[in-house]
């Protein structure tokens, strides 16, 4: 929990109250801190990629899991380091605008060496929804387009992802970043 960028009002708030009065007054806010995010596992290939949610599920879960945690990174990236631009981890390059919804552009993005994403994906700051439209142009399942969701505010949260990838419908869920 920080009191700057707090989403919340209330760390923000704890501190104010401090300040002015010397005393902290009332924390229950603080009784349930939403669950600190921190940047995906670094896998370096999408056969090191896991759902998180059970067995295996072959080249085209793990595309998918990839996506998820392509963006996630620079979710992750902003909120640890309030950057508005970067470059992915292993190639292309990221962007970002906004502060109580923060809306991230990738272009060419490689989160691992063998997928390649570029779209948009957003995230509003105060509810924890993400929603992400990348364009697969590179992976071991073959090129296509996913839509991802998930509550970036849940402990344990599950990311639900849907589109075609190799010219083949995808319904997936994968263990969100």
């Amino acid at each position: 929990m920080t009191a700057l960028g707090d989403p919340d009002d209330c760390a923000s708030v704890l501190v104010l109250t401090l300040v002015r009065t010397g005393h902290v007054g009332d924390t229950s806010c603080a009784s349930t801190p939403p669950p600190l995010r921190t940047a995906p596992p670094f896998w370096a290939t999408t056969s090191e990629a896991t759902s998180g949610l059970g067995p295996a599920g072959g080249p085209r879960l793990d595309v998918a899991a990839v996506a998820v945690a392509t963006a996630g990174d620079a979710v992750a990236r902003w909120w640890q380091t309030y950057e508005v631009s970067g470059l992915g981890l292993r190639g292309g390059s990221w962007r970002s605008s906004g502060s109580e919804t923060v809306t991230f552009w990738l272009v060419d993005y490689a989160f691992t060496k063998d997928v390649v994403v570029s779209g948009v994906v957003t995230w509003q700051r105060g509810t924890g929804a993400v929603a992400a439209r990348l364009t697969i142009t590179d992976s071991p399942a073959g090129t296509g387009t996913l839509t991802m969701t998930w509550d970036s505010r849940a402990a344990g949260a599950v990311a639900t992802v849907t589109g075609t990838l190799g010219g083949q419908p995808l319904v997936a869920k994968v263990l969100a970043p």
